[in-house]
């Protein structure tokens, strides 16, 4: 029911969301879905029609749904690294790094950073 109802989903990152959550059973009544983000999890609470379709059909149980973010449990995801907020001056070193040419430029027209 899981696969197939992602599967018919027209989002691509719904359709992803459901393939990479990772599902287990805690104790009678609690399905616990894994997931490597906060953002999988937001998609995946999104779809309350397969939350009240699973409910329906387990009607003997009260089913809860425990949502767990955990990117150690999903190893082929890489960890990203904070963006960080560069200054114009840092921007503009790793600019002229890139490119040596801009340097010149710089040099050549008198070039100077607001600050």
């Amino acid at each position: 029911m899981w696969s197939e109802y992602g599967a018919r989903k027209d989002s691509k990152s719904i359709q992803l969301a459901f393939e990479i959550a990772k599902l287990g059973l805690k104790g009678d009544q609690t399905i616990t879905i894994t997931l490597p983000n906060k953002i999988n999890e937001e998609t995946i609470k999104a779809e309350v029609n397969l939350m009240e379709q699973i409910r329906k059909n387990y009607s003997d149980r009260e089913i809860l749904f425990e949502y767990i973010v955990d990117l150690d449990a999903f190893p082929e995801y890489e960890k990203q690294e904070e963006k960080k907020t560069f200054t114009p001056v840092d921007k503009l070193r790793l600019l002229t790094q890139k490119n040596p040419i801009l340097q010149d430029l710089i040099d050549k027209f008198d070039l100077k950073i607001d600050k």
